[in-house]
């Protein structure tokens, strides 16, 4: 096999490597963000809801000022 046409099918495959690598990379990344962005979302809202119904009511305490 000549030294050109090594190059040339040496340069396809690493082409097409890079294509199937960048697939499954995009893949992943949508499939974790697909299962994060909702996860996220109801921490945030738990959170939330914590914070307004653990809240203690402002002036509760016993002390006055003198």
């Amino acid at each position: 096999m000549s030294g050109n046409t090594r190059f040339a099918l040496t340069l396809f495959g690493v082409v097409i490597a890079g294509w199937v690598v960048w697939q499954l990379v995009t893949t992943i990344l949508h499939t974790l963000l697909s299962l994060l962005v909702p996860i996220v979302i109801v921490g945030g809202i738990a959170t939330a809801l914590y914070l307004v119904i653990s809240r203690k009511a402002l002036g509760g305490g016993r002390r006055i000022l003198p």
